[in-house]
């Protein structure tokens, strides 16, 4: 049993090592998300039709945190991420029982020429989810495939105390 163990250390400690020592692939990933995420972001803003802004934090860690950032988002899109600059830089806190509307990037899974970004979208006391499958056509060209929608979910205001 003592040897099981011991073979079975060494090859986690190997795949562990394996995966550290391919940076590549990571800044390979880092831009595909970001390019995903671009393509969402458009998907929003020119076939829905809505503008509501996205949370620049989220979409800068859901894309691995690119030192670039926001460069790989269109540069007319960028109008609609809460701000450029210092994406995650401390946020004013919200009034409780109001709510700014905004889409967050919750994850983004690119997989070969497919990716996957979901996003939770809080418009007023509502929130639902959204889920897309995007599509790698042209190099550096993404595009969106499929939207599903669901969960719309209520957020109840915090109520003062009466004490």
């Amino acid at each position: 049993m003592h040897q099981v163990s011991t073979t079975f250390c060494a090859w986690v400690t190997v795949f562990a090592l394996g995966a550290v020592l391919v940076p590549e692939a990571s800044a390979q990933g880092s831009e595909s998300k970001l390019a995903a995420a671009n393509a969402v972001i458009g998907f929003r803003v020119n076939w829905m039709g809505d503008a509501t802004p996205f949370n620049s934090c989220s979409v800068f860690q859901a894309a691995e945190r690119p030192a670039d950032f926001p460069e790989g988002i269109s540069p007319p899109l960028r109008r609609v991420l809460d701000r450029s600059e210092s994406p995650c830089e401390n946020r004013a806190p919200q009034i409780p029982g109001r709510w700014t509307p905004e889409v967050a990037v919750d994850s983004v899974v690119v997989s070969g020429d497919t990716a996957t970004v979901f996003a939770t979208v809080r418009k007023g006391e509502m929130s639902y989810f959204e889920e897309y499958s995007v599509v790698r056509g042209q190099p550096g060209q993404w595009s969106t495939r499929e939207v599903r929608i669901w969960g719309a979910l209520r957020e109840y205001p915090i109520r003062p105390s009466t004490e």
